[in-house]
């Protein structure tokens, strides 16, 4: 009762009467509360101390889960599994504070989640230098919601990328042809952006298409059905445009060129070569 007293008592919110008591979990070491928050709505939750009464040999991954189960509705192995890959804490106040951010930034309970549960070394991460200039980059595309979520799914790495020397330079490149909400759908599709090799090779083979006549239309065709395009070797990609003009015969200018490109790019080296010697049989 004391100790508990004294937490409550250490929480300024509660201190200044902006948020009430609505219940209190005793799990494990951890004593959460659950607060009701008059300032935004919604229900938030506190880690307030640990207990002393159990055992100190109870580890931070507990600690994590048990918040976990507390705040965002994880079953027990949900918690262990997610909790098992996270690096160790005293308290889940970093975790709290993330889960807090992403709540405020208007993902619901269930969206958060998911993103917890399929990325949960997130809650590792440091919230000021690491995850809120990425979240304000997602929604600067107009990601918000559901879309957002599926996004941060969709690009786990996101978290692990250069702000300044690989996520601004991509989508800087690619909104020069490419529209916000092409953009949007295509890191909502594919986890290509993220990909260690989209930076390196995405403006040489985006400036490549340009070169043999793509449209920005048909760049954002191929960016939405073929993602995978844009981290492939880009002399692999000028090998295909040069043999769809020299070995197909189909000029750049030709409005074939496009489906022959979609063609030979599906196809291997072996099959593209038995396609043309088909091609030919027949004058």
């Amino acid at each position: 009762g004391a100790q508990v007293a004294k937490a409550l008592a250490s929480c300024c919110e509660l201190r200044s009467g902006l948020v009430s008591v609505k219940s209190m979990y005793r799990l494990g070491r951890v004593v959460v509360l659950k607060l009701g928050n008059g300032s935004h709505g919604g229900d938030d939750f506190r880690w307030v101390f640990q207990n002393p009464n159990f055992s100190t040999k109870s580890t931070s991954s507990n600690v994590v889960g048990d918040y976990l189960v507390a705040s965002l509705g994880f079953s027990e192995e949900e918690a262990i599994v997610t909790s098992s890959q996270v690096r160790t804490f005293k308290s889940p106040e970093n975790p709290a504070s993330i889960i807090r951010f992403f709540r405020e930034s208007g993902l619901d309970k269930a969206q958060i989640k998911k993103i917890v549960y399929d990325t949960p070394k997130i809650l590792s991460c440091d919230l000021e230098k690491v995850v809120k200039p990425r979240m304000k980059v997602l929604q600067d595309l107009g990601l918000s919601g559901s879309d957002l979520a599926i996004a941060i799914c969709a690009n786990r790495q996101i978290w692990k990328r250069s702000l300044n020397c690989h996520l601004m330079p991509m989508f800087q490149c690619l909104k020069t042809v490419l529209s916000d909400k092409t953009v949007s759908k295509a890191l909502m599709q594919s986890t290509f952006l993220t990909h260690p090799s989209a930076m390196g090779n995405l403006p040489s083979i985006v400036a490549l298409l340009q070169d043999h006549g793509f449209s920005n239309d048909k760049i954002e065709e191929l960016m939405l059905e073929k993602p995978r395009l844009f981290i492939m070797d880009p002399k692999r990609v000028h090998d295909i445009l040069v043999k769809v003009e020299n070995k197909l015969q189909i000029p750049r200018d030709s409005p074939r060129f496009c489906g022959g490109f979609h063609a030979l790019m599906s196809m291997s080296e072996k099959t593209v070569e038995s396609k043309i010697e088909t091609y030919k049989s027949f004058g």
